[in-house]
């Protein structure tokens, strides 16, 4: 029997509970950690206390194949969309490939694979070459969210790499295909645009449009707003600041450092926390850490 670890933090993090406080009267943290983290059974006692904080099923969690299929994709995509790296790495790191894998089957898991190589390992090869195979592999069936991805992740692969012309390629080309495409519905379609807002963003401003860069950030978090979402509001914020500085507007950068800040801690997103360190560090930056205690606060747009 194996249990999916992912599906277990996922539901820690929606409730907003440290791992201690998962635990606490169960078992020990660090068996949280060993569900989460290894997939290790424990009791059943254990495991159905677990589930029963979290208000989860245990069928949910406890699973006898490791056969690729389209739902176990599904699955991976949903704890990607749920900003949960580490969870839709685990999926896909159980799974089994194979020679049957049909063309379209064969796409998501490569762009999902390439997704978590560029979240999760910063592994820009194998990032690039991922994506590559997803965007060259043969379309068959209708275009769907998967194919969106796998040209917004090509773009953003070759972003970091410093490749601005092709970067600027293939995000132009994941925005033409959400606009020749309204009629397109999907569960995710709310993160793939905000994803891609992002990645319009990051590419203005290394290409020195702070206005452009500002009004997409803008956009992004109008969206959030509006939709009652904190997607990658992280993120966003940090891009903001990084706007904020290269327009030497210390007192914007400091708030909205201090704003990212806080919340990559309150959502446990320890690469971002990282990121943002450094530039605080770099930028020599003051910021007080209290972003959400002050009196009328807001976020840009």
């Amino acid at each position: 029997m194996e249990i999916k670890g992912a599906i277990i933090r996922s539901a820690r993090l929606r409730k907003h509970l440290s791992q201690a406080n998962l635990a606490a009267g169960i078992c020990t943290q660090g068996t949280i950690s060993l569900l989460e983290k290894h997939d290790q059974c424990v009791s059943m006692d254990i495991l159905y206390a677990v589930c029963l904080r979290l208000n989860i099923q245990p069928q949910e969690v406890i699973c006898q194949s490791t056969v690729l299929t389209p739902q176990r994709l599904q699955d991976a995509l949903i704890l990607f969309m749920q900003e949960d790296v580490d969870g839709c790495a685990q999926i896909l790191s159980t799974i089994r490939t194979g020679a049957g894998m049909t063309a379209t089957i064969r796409r998501q898991y490569f762009t999902l694979s390439g997704l978590v190589a560029l979240a999760q390992q910063h592994n820009l090869t194998s990032a690039i070459s991922l994506f590559g195979q997803a965007v060259n592999e043969e379309q068959v069936g209708e275009w769907d969210i998967f194919r969106l991805l796998a040209q917004l992740g090509y773009g953003c692969a070759h972003f970091r790499k410093n490749a601005m012309t092709q970067a600027d390629y293939y995000i132009r080309s994941a925005r033409m295909s959400i606009e020749e495409r309204p009629q397109l519905h999907h569960p995710y379609g709310l993160e793939s645009n905000l994803l891609l807002l992002l990645a319009e963003g990051e590419l203005a401003l290394a290409q020195w449009n702070y206005e452009r860069a500002a009004m997409l950030v803008h956009e992004g978090l109008a969206k959030l707003r509006a939709n009652g979402k904190l997607f990658i509001i992280d993120r966003f914020l940090f891009l903001f600041a990084q706007i904020s500085h290269a327009m030497g507007q210390k007192q914007e950068t400091a708030h909205y450092l201090d704003g990212a800040l806080w919340l990559a801690t309150l959502r446990e997103h320890d690469d971002m926390k990282r990121r943002i360190s450094a530039k605080v560090k770099e930028w020599q930056m003051s910021i007080c850490y209290h972003f959400h205690q002050e009196e009328g606060s807001q976020f840009p747009g």
